[in-house]
């Protein structure tokens, strides 16, 4: 390596080390609950979606940033629901999931 693109790489090293220098990260558990149980629930935040990889209930931590967070929640045989929840919110989110009459057959 060059001595020049070491020097660039340390000295980007320090830029980033002083970006997350005294940064508080928080984070705040949220528990998803759906009537019936057994729903899949993806999350967005600024454009970014996470694949459903729980079945309800269970229990997620988010970080705490600058954006709130969308959570959608999908069942066979019901219609997706989906929520609004701001960057501070703790506690517990229940969905009633109502029938889909198209895939009840």
């Amino acid at each position: 390596m060059s001595r020049k693109a070491f020097v660039f790489i340390t000295l980007g090293m320090i830029v980033l080390a002083a970006c997350t220098h005294r940064r508080e990260w928080t984070t705040h558990d949220i528990t998803i609950v759906t009537n019936p149980p057994g729903a899949r629930c993806s999350f967005e935040r600024d454009g970014l979606t996470t694949r459903p990889n729980k079945t309800t209930p269970f229990d997620i931590t988010l970080t705490n940033v600058a954006s709130d967070v969308i959570i959608r929640c999908t069942a066979y045989g019901f219609h997706p629901v989906a929520t609004r929840v701001t960057r501070r919110f703790r506690g517990t989110i229940e969905f009633n999931l109502s029938p889909d009459a198209q895939n009840q057959r």
